[in-house]
């Protein structure tokens, strides 16, 4: 036979919670948009590079003070650079050091190898296009909105449940309540069709109230049918919102709602109070702002990037030259 599972309303909300698929990816979205945010956050991570050249340089000579008839430069260099982009405002600054080896066979340079090294401190700082409204800072800026419109994307997921199983759970108690009314309405109807065919035959009533009391059947074995009818759709809703998930097409399966609606308590509701916290708190209008918020970043972006490119550079530093003659 099938299966019956009582239920209350509050074991209801849990499964449905628990089982629900799309509670379930609404609950990793936050996450994912908490890694994206993280990996804007990363364009302004310090970069480190380093490069190594070494060049060898062999020509007739041309200056007539010197003996050596070719001059021959071997050169090696190299330099480390620690960058980092600043948020907001998008300028660059930077932390280089060079080092160099010059080897040469000229006898008119005071040092046969050369040693130069320096350390620089830069600056690029964006003038008119790139200043605040740049690429990396728009992206924190719409990560920071999209992760924030998850959380609430999850909780308005989570309400949608809830609402749906609580919805589902009445309306299955109503209709079974419906149903029980209708079906001791036809009891009634019945026994009133036998009272009526009794007085018929002993001559009491006329045969049309007898037609009547048949009718009356009739019409009450119809609603019957009806509330049946919606009786099984309730439950077919509710146990799809509690345990859909886990069904199969030839799964038999019911339900009975085991909570009395009379023992809950009568709430009054503040309708402008409500309405003032709905405004306030509802995913809905929030995700709606949250959207709103992200295009006036987009446009903002824009905007910056049809103005002209404007940077203010700087460089200072210091260079040391030693060597051996």
């Amino acid at each position: 036979g099938d299966i019956t599972r009582r239920l209350s309303l509050a074991e209801a909300l849990a499964l449905s919670v628990q089982k629900n698929l799309n509670v379930e990816v609404a609950r990793y979205e936050p996450l994912i948009a908490e890694q994206r945010l993280l990996s804007a956050w990363g364009s302004y991570d310090p970069v480190l590079s380093a490069n190594i050249g070494r060049v060898k340089t062999e020509a007739p000579n041309t200056f007539s003070l010197d003996s050596a008839t070719k001059s021959q430069t071997l050169q090696t260099n190299g330099g480390t650079a620690l960058t980092a982009l600043l948020p907001y405002v998008g300028a660059t600054v930077g932390v280089d050091l060079e080092t160099g080896v010059t080897q040469q066979n000229s006898t008119i340079q005071s040092f046969s190898r050369q040693y130069d090294s320096a350390v620089f401190l830069t600056a690029t700082i964006p003038l008119l296009r790139g200043l605040v409204w740049n690429e990396p800072w728009t992206q924190v800026k719409l990560g920071k909105l999209s992760y924030a419109g998850s959380v609430d994307g999850f909780s308005l997921a989570l309400m949608d449940v809830t609402e749906g199983t609580i919805n589902a759970y009445w309306n299955l108690v109503a209709a079974q309540e419906q149903f029980r009314v209708e079906r001791k309405s036809l009891e009634t109807a019945q026994a009133l069709l036998g009272q009526s065919q009794t007085q018929y035959e002993v001559g009491v009533v006329s045969r049309v109230e007898v037609v009547e009391a048949e009718a009356g059947v009739a019409t009450r074995e119809f609603n019957l049918i009806v509330a049946r009818n919606s009786f099984e759709n309730a439950e077919d809703i509710l146990i799809d919102a509690v345990f859909g998930a886990e069904l199969a097409a030839v799964t038999a399966f019911r339900v009975a709602a085991v909570d009395d609606p009379e023992d809950y308590e009568f709430r009054e509701v503040d309708v402008a109070r409500s309405v003032e916290l709905a405004f306030r708190k509802l995913p809905e209008l929030r995700i709606a702002d949250l959207s709103i918020q992200e295009r006036e970043v987009e446009l903002k972006f824009a905007k910056n990037s049809r103005l002209p490119q404007f940077d203010l550079t700087a460089r200072y530093g210091f260079v040391n030259r030693s060597g051996q003659d």
